[in-house]
């Protein structure tokens, strides 16, 4: 039995869906169905009742999520516990150095900063701000423990698979959709969903250099100065929008959802920083 596969068991039965849980670890539906399977058949029992529409836990599938669910908890605690004990035979890492592109920099992820620094005395926690196309590169050269990026939907692709060609490992922290973020000022305020034509007569703003993305700027404020003027937009999540901007500003859906993911990577041996790192970031993003 493998961890990942309660994992993919529990995230099952909060989508009720094998694809959702596929798309959120980033690997394939079939490689989803084929570990439920060989769980089922190391334990023997049925875990899942399929039928044309939907996907559900049986009853033995609802008792492994329960008990899924605490051995994970202790696993984590664990590693957690050997992570940030000096007298522990495990390697611990003294000193986590960590680069994350420029759009990690909100208030709530400066004050998680704080706030681990304060918590955890025995760790000396560096975190620096990396342009997007050195955050592979420092990490691979070992200049870091653990990298940090933002990445539209479209690219995700080519960007895991230059993370797989460094041999590097990775982790997908969360998936937000993007709206359009404008001033109260900007024609685009009056309508309440913008499609690609709407926005040609406009520069759009955000921290990632993208095909459809005019500016790149490295922090909010200074993307809320271009949108004051009126003829800029930016692509905006909800949190980033609750955390960042007032009521002088209007997020407007866009004509087709734009999916964007918070990604980790690490070298693999330092595998015990993700766990305890990326579920408590999971919560701010």
């Amino acid at each position: 039995m493998k961890l990942e596969q309660l994992e993919f068991l529990l995230k099952i039965q909060e989508t009720k869906s094998i694809q959702k849980t596929s798309d959120y670890y980033l690997i394939s539906r079939q490689a989803v169905s084929k570990s439920i399977k060989q769980l089922e058949e190391e334990l023997q029992v049925t875990l899942l009742k399929r039928t044309p529409n939907s996907i559900t836990l049986t009853e033995n599938g609802e008792r492994v999520c329960i008990a899924a669910t605490q051995i994970i908890s202790i696993w984590k605690n664990m590693r957690s516990d050997l992570f940030f004990d000096p007298e522990s035979s495990s390697k611990v890492h003294n000193v986590i150095t960590i680069f994350a592109s420029p759009r990690f920099f909100t208030t709530s992820f400066i004050t998680f900063v704080q706030n681990l620094r304060d918590s955890e005395k025995k760790v000396a926690l560096n975190i620096h701000s990396a342009p997007s196309e050195y955050l592979l590169n420092d990490l691979y050269f070992g200049q870091e423990t653990l990298g940090l990026h933002c990445i539209y939907n479209l690219e995700l692709h080519d960007y895991l698979s230059q993370i797989k060609t460094k041999n590097l490992s990775y982790r997908q922290i969360s998936t937000v959709e993007l709206f359009i973020c404008v001033h109260n000022t900007s024609p685009l305020a009056k309508k309440d969903c913008v499609s690609q034509k709407d926005l040609e007569k406009y520069t759009s703003v955000s921290f990632n250099l993208h095909e459809s993305i005019g500016l790149s700027l490295n922090t909010f404020e200074q993307q809320k100065a271009f949108l004051k003027k009126g003829n800029y937009f930016g692509y905006v999540s909800q949190k980033e929008y609750n955390n960042e901007f007032s009521k002088s500003y209007k997020l407007i859906p866009y004509e087709e959802p734009i999916k964007f993911h918070y990604i980790a990577f690490f070298l693999p041996e330092h595998s015990v920083v993700i766990d305890y790192f990326c579920d408590r970031l999971q919560k701010i993003l």
